[in-house]
């Protein structure tokens, strides 16, 4: 496919922006304000400011005035060094700040991705998120080895990612700059950066953002033997297809050109648009997951697995058998089985997904319920319809955990939903949490959880601890060492109705469940 007529022949596969970066507490020099005395921090290409920040130089290429916004949409650029952003991007930079968009940077010096670099970009991201109205998302944009800046910092972080674009960018550092010159700015040896690598390497560890849903864009010549395609960004697209998620990358592949200053590498609309289009959409919380709530029931997606509809239910009882409560075309009402504990279980299990749960509370009783995400993690029901304020236990809470943002509960008798965005918490081989969960909801179109985390499940009910049979046993076990499971609805001795249960799975590892 050609982008023009006048340009070498290109492939279409995916979507990513990178550019190079160099390094940076605030002292800020406006360009258009400074004295005419004063010396820059750093010379920009276009109007903006710059200033330090961990003593590291930094700079804004800002938007007119008439073109800003709460919060300001951005794109991270690397490397930041002294002679980066240059003349050959200006087009781009351009691009971007009439679109509204502002581009930011600072310079780490030559530090290759190592944890030092990354430190000193959180620090630009903390500056410009909490004291500058800064956007909590940014796209990166990573040129040549200013993709090992942005692929570890956004491995590190993708919560704080819209999008990743790069221009002939570096993921394997075994490629350049090579582990000899890498080794220093990681404080190791070579053979130990060697030994090393499946911590510290982008490309090795690239998995984790196609798991978080991060688009990406490049660039790339196929006869570059600074950068080559195939060990960098060639083999990010293959590592994202075997995901599942091929869909989010698109990997312009130009035949006969290397890692050189042809114009069509920084003339590239549809980098520019994808760049652009991310920075916006990190603009808006949770960019990547606003359900439509508006009409029930809500159709599931092709790409979900359905759990409970008028033709499927692949719920059980806690013993692992059919369950007792009552199922008319797919609606199931809860049954009272003694001490609160006769709950559904799904066969389905997952790791992260996306859960949507319509339900109804009966017109007497307090309604109480919940839904029980791996068993461990319940977001709340419970008739709290124009209560005034709101408790950790009421409609619309993570349980033991945060009360909801704003009480979005309807009056008993209507058909309510959930739609919760779940990530499981990771944990190392002797079953330790190293990385905390989190869940984003929404109840009835109003958002009650955004990216609350969470380790070790706190109450002293879940299914694992109150009412445990051999089956759940087996499950709480299993769940501990694989980060799958299964949701639970819960039982709490009211006849609160369920339907059109799916899920989404957003990574590889569900499957359906067999005890044996």
């Amino acid at each position: 496919m050609l982008l023009s007529s006048t340009l070498p022949k290109i492939f279409l596969t995916g979507c990513l922006v990178f550019f190079a970066a160099p390094q940076s507490k605030v002292v800020a020099q406006d360009s258009k304000k400074q004295p005419s005395t004063s010396k820059p921090v750093k010379q920009l290409i276009l109007p903006g400011e710059s200033f330090l920040v961990d003593q590291r130089p930094a700079f804004i290429m800002w938007p007119d005035e008439s073109k800003r916004q709460t919060p300001q949409p951005w794109v991270l650029y690397s490397p930041t060094l002294p002679r980066y952003p240059d003349q050959n991007e200006k087009w781009i930079h351009e691009q971007f700040l009439n679109a509204g968009v502002a581009v930011a940077g600072i310079d780490v010096g030559e530090a290759y991705g190592s944890p030092e670099g990354q430190k000193h970009f959180s620090a630009l991201y903390k500056e410009l998120t909490e004291n500058r109205g800064f956007a909590k998302r940014a796209c990166l944009l990573g040129r040549s080895r200013g993709g090992l800046w942005s692929s570890s910092w956004a491995i590190s972080y993708p919560e704080r990612v819209s999008g990743l674009a790069g221009i002939y960018p570096v993921f394997d550092l075994t490629t350049y700059p090579g582990l000899k010159r890498a080794a220093p700015a990681y404080g190791l040896t070579e053979s130990e950066l060697n030994a090393a690598l499946n911590k510290y390497n982008p490309i090795a560890k690239i998995d984790e953002l196609a798991k978080a849903d991060i688009p990406v864009f490049i660039i790339h010549g196929d006869i570059d033997k600074v950068v080559p395609l195939k060990e960098n960004s060639a083999e990010l697209a293959n590592r994202y297809k075997k995901l599942g998620q091929g869909k989010l990358v698109n990997l312009i592949v130009v035949e006969g050109q290397g890692h050189n200053l042809w114009q069509g590498f920084f003339h590239c609309q549809p980098l520019v648009d994808f760049a652009i289009d991310r920075a916006l959409a990190g603009a808006k919380n949770d960019f990547s997951f606003l359900p439509d709530q508006t009409s029930l029931p809500v159709a599931p997606p092709k790409d979900a697995v359905v759990l409970l509809s008028p033709t499927e239910n692949l719920f059980l009882g806690r013993e692992g058998t059919k369950s007792d409560w009552p199922n008319e075309n797919g609606v199931v009402t809860s049954t009272r089985g003694g001490s609160n504990m006769n709950h559904l279980v799904s066969q389905y299990h997952f790791r992260d997904a996306d859960i949507h749960v319509e339900f109804m509370l009966p017109p007497k009783g307090s309604g109480n319920s919940g839904i029980y995400i791996h068993g461990n993690y319940e977001l709340q029901i419970l008739n709290t319809h124009d209560k005034d304020e709101i408790t950790m236990n009421d409609m619309g809470a993570l349980y033991g955990f945060s009360k909801a943002l704003v009480n979005a509960a309807r009056p008993p008798g209507e058909w309510q939903v959930y739609d919760i965005r779940y990530r499981a918490p990771r944990r190392d081989n002797k079953g330790k949490i190293t990385k905390p969960g989190s869940v984003t909801a929404f109840l009835n179109g109003q958002k009650v959880q955004d990216e609350t985390k969470f380790e070790e499940a706190r109450s002293t009910f879940h299914p694992y601890r109150h009412g445990v049979t051999s089956y759940l046993k087996k499950i709480g076990k299993r769940q501990k060492m694989t980060m799958t499971g299964p949701v639970f609805l819960q039982d709490h001795n009211n006849a609160v109705k369920f339907r059109n249960v799916w899920v989404v799975p957003l990574d590889d590892q569900s499957q359906l469940y067999r005890a044996d």
